[in-house]
């Protein structure tokens, strides 16, 4: 059975690379790694894990609801762990960390005419001079 919410389209052969210990590529199963994905991706985004998505498969009716918990929310997420990694910095350090000195420091310069900015960027800038940003978060 697949969930007609989903509108995806099974895909005749897939490159996703298999963890070690995952078993064979060549054995036919019955889940769908992209929705396993998503299912994964929206409970660690409200701070829940495997447990509770397994709950929620099984009340849903839909496969993977026996091993969600246990094995298969795990696995997922060790997958795809270092690219919302990656994702999660490329976000909190490029874009918005370094945009938010960028506009607290300005144009204003050392004694020596070098941009504070640009001293940042470099690593050079020292600890006392380094802007005091007000932020916040939700984790």
């Amino acid at each position: 059975m697949i969930c007609d919410f989903l509108d995806i389209e099974r895909p005749a052969t897939t490159n996703v690379p298999l963890p070690d210990g995952a078993g064979s590529p060549l054995i036919s199963r019955n889940i769908d790694y992209a929705a396993n994905v998503l299912c994964v991706l929206s409970f660690i985004s409200c701070g829940d894990w495997g447990t509770e998505a397994g709950h929620v498969l099984g009340l849903l009716g839909l496969p993977n609801k026996t091993t969600m918990g246990p094995k298969s929310f795990a696995t997922v997420e060790a997958s795809i762990g270092l690219i919302i990694q990656q994702l999660a910095n490329d976000v909190v350090y490029k874009r918005n960390l370094v945009e938010e000195v960028r506009l607290c420091l300005g144009d204003k310069v050392n004694n020596d005419g070098a941009l504070l900015f640009d001293l940042w960027q470099q690593g050079n800038l020292p600890d006392d001079q380094w802007p005091e940003i007000t932020c916040s978060g939700d984790m």
